[in-house]
Formats: C-alpha cells, structure tokens, sequence
C-alpha cells in the first residue's frame, strides 16, 4: 500500500496515524484483562485470555499449512467466533485477509480466488444449500496458489478442519514470525462489482485501525 510520503508523515505528526495493528491491540488487551469477555456470541462467550490462545494456534496451524507474511487468505464465515479467531491469526502472521461474500457461490468465488490468488481458503463445510469448502476444493486445480482449503464444520475430505486448527494446535512460535507493523497491508476487501467486475482494494493499519480510533468517541463507543 503506497501513500504519498509527505502526506504520511503529515498524519503521523497529527497522531491520526500511530503504530497500532490488531495483534498488538489483542496483546494488550489480553495482558491488562485477562478474565475480561472478548467475544460474546449468544452462549459462546471468550476472555481475551482465550482468545488470544486460540489466535497463536490458528496461526501456528496456518503457518504450518503454508501461509506467510504477505499471503492472502479468503475467509467466507458469517458472523461468528471463529471468524475473529481467524481474522486475527491472520493478522498476527502479516498475512492478508480477504472476505468473501456470503451469498457467492462457486463461479464468484473462483473468480475472486483467482484475482486475489489466496494462498488459503477458509470456508464452510455447509451452507443452506451449498458446500464451499467442496466447491473450493473442485475449483484447486486451477488455482495454482491455493495450498490449502480449510472447513469450517463437519469434517471435509482434503481439507483441514477449523476447529481442530484452533483447539489441538502448538501455538505460534513468537520468535518465528516476526510481528507486523502499521504500514503492512492486512485487508484485502472487494467492491460489490455492481457496474462491473468487483475492485480489490487493499488497506493497512493505519487507514483501518486510525478510523476506528478516531470514530469510537464521536459514536460514544
């Protein structure tokens, strides 16, 4: 991610722009409250504590699958626990998230695996009326980048299983990646494409976590 340099150091000087990135904020976070709920998702309820637990396996679990700083990883989860425990792994590997629509089935998915060429796919095992991860592992072939598909649910045939990535593995080795910092890309999100084929557009740190910052206490947040 490119930005003018002038204009970076401007909002740096400004302190619109710091040195936060994800992992950084779920360290800290996990350090002075430990106990405290992370996550709540009806009876599904993580500390930090656990949370970040669960984050150092995934991400130990994704490096081992092949994932490294810089890859991107496509994730089409709807809005649960495993989706954050994915999405800071991710992070926490200096890899890349991709989100991938919900609604998108086989032909939008191939496309977008193609442009973003993903190193690692994680989906679910079953939808209402369709299997990702099954669709995903059909489209391999050409997808000369994809190393890895990873279901989320019952168990899929060729895939690793995301709850057992996120329960059963060795945590991360700290020494061995090192962490990322604000100007490191770490989003990779589509546009809808409404008019035509949907645009990538990459963030970083200091775009993304600077408007969370700066918007939380103008929402009272």
């Amino acid at each position: 991610v490119r930005f003018d340099p002038e204009r970076a150091r401007e909002y740096v000087r400004r302190g619109w722009w710091r040195d936060d990135t994800i992992s950084k904020w779920l360290a800290r976070h996990a350090a002075e409250r430990p106990d405290a709920p992370a996550i709540v998702h009806g009876a599904t309820v993580l500390s930090w504590a656990q949370l970040a637990d669960k984050v150092a396996r995934l991400a130990g679990a994704l490096q081992r699958a092949g994932v490294a700083k810089g890859d991107v990883v496509a994730v089409q989860l709807p809005n649960i626990a495993e989706l954050l425990v994915a999405y800071f792994a991710i992070c926490r590997l200096g890899a890349v998230l991709s989100t991938l629509h919900m609604p998108y089935r086989a032909a939008e998915i191939e496309t977008l695996l193609a442009h973003n060429k993903a190193t690692a796919a994680i989906m679910l095992a079953e939808a209402k009326d369709f299997r990702p991860a099954e669709a995903v592992l059909a489209m391999r072939a050409r997808l000369p980048h994809l190393k890895a598909v990873i279901a989320h649910g019952p168990k899929v045939q060729g895939t690793f299983t995301l709850g057992e990535m996120i329960d059963q593995s060795p945590q991360l080795d700290p020494e061995a990646v090192d962490p990322p910092v604000a100007a490191d890309p770490f989003l990779l999100l589509y546009t809808s494409g409404t008019t035509a084929a949907p645009k990538g557009v990459p963030h970083n740190y200091h775009t993304i976590l600077s408007n969370a910052r700066l918007g939380a206490p103008e929402h009272k947040i």
